[in-house]
């Protein structure tokens, strides 16, 4: 049994505080109370070590939890930006045709605004060329009133 617990000993040294610096013949010499002891402070440190990692690996699995839960998050987020940036898109092209027909609608202002200074224009023309024709018919029809 002594020569196993050695062997055992020796194999996991490094994880023994204070062993590394004991060499296979100080071990030898020690007593069977001794060794024990060393088994027993091996077994605490393995446990402190397993509780150690469950408690990291519990850590562990939360983070990717927390982190799956965010990449879920982030994927809504990105699946609702697109819909806005299709969105924005149609509105656009909305505008775009607003404008294009609010540029048509200035031209065909435009082009009535002119027609109707010409018709102003014609219209002055007329008024001009009636009073140099009827003014002296005018003052007898204002007579018959």
């Amino acid at each position: 049994m002594e020569i196993s617990a050695l062997s055992h000993l020796h194999r996991q040294r490094d994880i023994i505080p204070g062993a590394t610096s004991r060499t296979e013949k100080e071990l030898h010499k020690l007593k069977r109370e001794d060794l024990l002891r060393l088994l027993l402070a091996q077994s605490r440190e393995v446990t402190r070590l397993k509780t150690e990692a469950e408690e990291r690996e519990a850590e562990l699995a939360s983070l990717h939890e927390t982190n799956e839960r965010l990449k879920e998050t982030l994927n809504e987020k990105d699946a609702q930006l697109e819909k806005l940036k299709q969105r924005l898109n149609e509105k656009d092209v909305q505008r775009d045709a607003l404008k294009q027909e609010l540029g048509e609608k200035d031209a065909q202002m435009e082009k009535l605004r002119t027609r109707l200074d010409e018709k102003d224009e014609e219209l002055k023309a007329a008024r001009e060329r009636q009073q140099t024709v009827v003014p002296a018919t005018r003052p007898d029809y204002e007579g018959e009133r």
